[in-house]
C-alpha cells in the first residue's frame, strides 16, 4: 500500500490542477437561477435530463445577453456579466435585467421542451445583485470563479423570489433604479445578522 501511495504522490500529472486568486477585485452583476423541484418523483436519469434542459436553456439565453456561466449544479446556475464592471456604463446592467426578463418570458417555451421530452414543466427563481467579488482563476478553465459577499447574498435572497420571478438586491437596485424602462417593488428585507437587514426588490414584468 505504501508503494502505491508513493507512486500517486510522485505522479505530478495528478497534482497540476490549481486555483489561484488573480489579485483582482471587481464589481459585477451576479445572478443565480435556481430550479424549483417538481412535485412528482423522478428516477436519477430523468432528474439528470430534466436538469439538463433547465441548465442548457438558461445558459443559452444568458449567452445572448453577454452573461458568463461561472458554475452550475443539478438545480442551480451561477453567472455574471463582465460588462457591468463600471457603474457609468449602462449596457452591462441592462443586459443583466433584460436576460432576467427574457428568462421569465421564455419560461413557457422552456417548459414545452421539457414536457415534449416527457418531463414536468420547468419553474425557477432568479436573483441578481451587484457588488465587489474576488476573482479566482483555474488553470483548467478559461472562465473565472467569483467569491465574496455579493455571491453569497445573491444566493441567499434567491429563495425570496416568487416562482418564475426575479428579485434584486439593494446594491443593484441603487444602480438601476434610474433606468425608467423597468419597474421595481420593494419585496422585503433579508436579515444579514447583527440586527441589520438588506432590502430586496421585485423586478416587475
Amino acid at each position: 500500500m505504501l508503494k502505491n501511495t508513493q507512486s500517486i504522490t510522485e505522479d505530478h500529472s495528478l497534482n497540476n490542477y490549481s486555483i489561484n486568486f488573480s489579485g483582482s477585485q471587481k464589481n459585477y452583476c451576479v445572478g443565480v437561477a435556481s430550479l424549483v423541484k417538481p412535485s412528482i418523483k423522478m428516477d436519477f436519469i430523468s432528474k439528470a435530463k430534466y436538469s439538463q434542459i433547465f441548465l442548457n436553456s438558461v445558459a443559452k439565453i444568458l449567452t445572448r445577453f453577454g452573461g458568463v456561466v461561472i458554475k452550475h449544479k443539478e438545480d442551480m446556475i451561477l453567472y455574471y456579466f463582465p460588462q457591468s464592471s463600471k457603474t457609468n456604463r449602462k449596457y452591462g446592467f441592462m443586459s443583466c435585467l433584460e436576460s432576467c426578463l427574457t428568462l421569465i418570458n421564455e419560461k413557457n417555451i422552456i417548459s414545452f421542451v421539457s414536457e415534449e421530452s416527457g418531463y414536468p414543466p420547468i419553474d425557477f427563481r432568479i436573483s441578481v445583485d451587484y457588488g465587489k467579488v474576488a476573482v479566482m482563476q483555474s488553470n483548467f478553465s478559461s472562465n473565472p470563479d467569483l467569491i465574496g459577499p455579493t455571491v453569497n447574498i445573491c444566493s441567499k435572497i434567491n429563495s425570496l423570489a416568487p416562482i418564475n420571478h426575479v428579485v434584486l438586491g439593494s446594491d443593484l437596485y441603487e444602480v438601476v433604479k434610474k433606468f425608467h424602462d423597468y419597474k421595481y417593488k420593494k419585496l422585503g428585507q433579508y436579515s444579514v445578522g447583527l440586527k441589520q437587514s438588506y432590502p430586496v426588490y421585485h423586478l416587475e414584468t
